[in-house]
């Protein structure tokens, strides 16, 4: 009896960390979409980054792009990621993936001294969100492989 109330209790730690995960992400990620999509080459030289204008359009769809992914993000962020076919489930699987390789192609440019020193700091919280998103994926995996057993 003990353990089940343990177990109810962990799973709702587990809920509401999933759901906070989720709107930080989405909160950081429309900053930095509203960012790329009104004021393109001031978020770019913050990272000592300058494009031409066709730069500065992909700059202005990768906004949009942020945006749209993020609304998702919010609004699944209330749905219980427990749940087989969730949003929120769904969401967290494709910011892992999303973070992952944002922490590779940005870490890369980085090596490379594409721009300044700040330029690390994008890689950097790809890498925590994407660590993040990686022990929301365990802890559904997990919590699905105790159900089934």
């Amino acid at each position: 009896m003990v353990r089940f109330g343990y177990h109810i209790t962990h799973l709702r730690i587990v809920r509401r960390n999933i759901q906070n995960l989720l709107s930080v992400s989405a909160l950081i990620g429309l900053a930095f979409g509203a960012g790329l999509l009104v004021a393109p080459a001031a978020v770019l030289a913050i990272y000592g980054l300058h494009t031409s204008t066709v730069g500065l359009l992909l700059a202005r769809i990768a906004g949009v792009e942020f945006v749209g992914y993020n609304i998702v993000g919010w609004i699944a962020r209330v749905a219980d990621p427990f749940t087989e076919t969730s949003a929120a489930r769904t969401v967290v699987h494709a910011h892992l993936a999303s973070e992952t390789l944002g922490a590779i192609v940005t870490g890369w440019a980085a090596w490379q001294r594409l721009g300044n020193s700040l330029l690390w700091s994008v890689p950097l919280l790809y890498g925590v969100l994407a660590i993040a998103f990686l022990w929301a994926t365990l802890q559904l995996r997990k919590q699905q492989t105790d159900f089934r057993n």
